[in-house]
């Protein structure tokens, strides 16, 4: 599993979902990027994401480094209106952070 995650983050594409978000059962998150450092933000603990690649070399998402989720992968994309959100899990455990103002 760590053989595939980039040691840097690419900063036009993690720029979009930096700030807050919220999800009504998990709460806030903020993501921060500083020296090319991506950090997630919980409130109960703070970590580093990194990007995690599949087999064939494409961005799977976004892993987290950490515990107490060491190994979760966080998922960047967008709302069929542009919006950015922040997916967390798959399947029937998902969890989608929305921006929060």
């Amino acid at each position: 599993m760590w053989t595939q995650v980039g040691e840097r983050v690419d900063v036009e594409c993690v720029e979009p979902c930096l700030g807050r978000f919220v999800n009504s059962a998990l709460g806030e998150i903020t993501l921060t990027l500083v020296d090319e450092e991506l950090t997630l933000d919980a409130g109960d603990f703070c970590t580093r994401l990194r990007p995690k690649f599949d087999d064939k070399g494409e961005l799977q998402g976004y892993i987290q480094l950490d515990p107490p989720l060491q190994g979760a992968i966080y998922k960047f994309t967008t709302t069929e209106d542009g919006a950015p959100i922040i997916v967390l899990g798959e399947g029937a455990i998902e969890y989608t952070f929305v921006r929060s103002e």
